[in-house]
């Protein structure tokens, strides 16, 4: 793959129009630009629901805001990258900064792997509600493993702001994208295999058997409280998963790509793939959780005030679908 990084004008029209630098690579950016906009309103409008539904567990919200905030970290990156694409398409002004590149792929690392963790700090909420029936404990906790969690993701993302070892370009003068070329092959696999294991299989693998688990343990036992509430969270994290496995797929699929030299394809799987898999959080958390799907009715027709705040029993928060 040539590099492309330096901006220069042998790079910003390769393919004679017929590359990503033609209308047709312009136009599927313009769409993806416009489900970047959708995505992150709907996420927004998901997350002020979330904070309004007071009568659900303030532990369960809290996780489930910061798999939203993933999402929207992810869906900004993209809307950042589809725009300038379709900008350099169309009107063909000078490149920005290669910096600007860096920046948007850390968003897109940070974002990428909290949204699998926070997911399993979500699952373990779940099986310490299921299991041992506790439903309220000190925030501190919540807010602790949390800090946590978003410093650890911070720091291991800083690889993405090191050229040396992660370097992109402006692939066809339309799009940013990696260098393989220019990159630490040997750092990146290092640092890849690890982030696979512990950022995605791993945390996949508890988010997959927690709410299994719980499931099982809810049919085999009488447990006390509402059972139907507690299968619906169960199933409400067993179902989330599939999001982040898209987005895994999406991944590997793409470095596949890479690797066979198929580089235009993979700048369309980045765009595609990658922001599609973002879409079924906020879906399933609306469609799972009847006080956000209320809060988020009295939000659009702006009825949120406080003495019209929908109140619903836990057997009401979460419907079983």
């Amino acid at each position: 793959m040539e590099n492309c990084s330096n901006g220069t004008s042998n790079c910003s029209h390769l393919g004679g129009g017929q590359g990503l630098d033609g209308p047709g690579f312009g136009v599927f950016s313009l769409l993806m630009a416009l489900l970047s906009v959708a995505l992150c309103a709907l996420t927004i409008l998901t997350i002020a629901a979330l904070c309004m539904a007071q009568t659900m567990s303030k532990h369960l919200r809290i996780f489930l805001i910061n798999i939203l905030v993933g999402v929207l970290m992810m869906g900004i990156a993209f809307l950042l990258l589809t725009a300038l694409s379709v900008i350099l398409v169309f009107a063909k002004p000078k490149l920005p900064p290669i910096y600007f590149c860096y920046v948007v792929y850390y968003v897109f690392g940070v974002g990428a792997l909290s949204r699998p963790l926070n997911l399993t700090l979500y699952s373990l909420v779940v099986l310490i509600t299921v299991r041992f029936g506790k439903k309220d404990w000190k925030m501190l906790y919540s807010g602790l493993s949390l800090a946590i969690l978003w410093l650890v993701l911070l720091a291991i993302s800083i690889i993405f702001l090191v050229p040396s070892v992660t370097a992109v370009q402006y692939f066809e003068g339309v799009a940013c994208f990696p260098d393989s070329d220019a990159s630490n092959t040997r750092v990146q696999a290092v640092f890849g295999v690890f982030r696979l294991i512990f950022g995605y299989v791993a945390p996949l693998a508890v988010s997959v058997v927690i709410p299994v688990y719980c499931l099982c343990y809810i049919r085999r036992n009488s447990i006390s409280g509402d059972t139907g509430y507690k299968k619906a969270i169960s199933r409400l994290s067993l179902f989330l998963v599939t999001g982040s496995v898209v987005n895994l797929c999406g991944s590997l699929q793409m470095t596949v790509t890479v690797m066979f030299s198929y580089a235009s394809e993979a700048v369309y799987l980045q765009y595609g793939v990658g922001l599609l898999s973002l879409f079924p959080a906020p879906i399933l958390i609306i469609m799972f959780l009847k006080a956000v799907r209320d809060q988020m009715k009295a939000i659009i027709t702006c009825q949120h005030s406080r003495s019209h705040q929908i109140q619903t029993t836990d057997q009401e928060t979460i419907e079983e679908t």
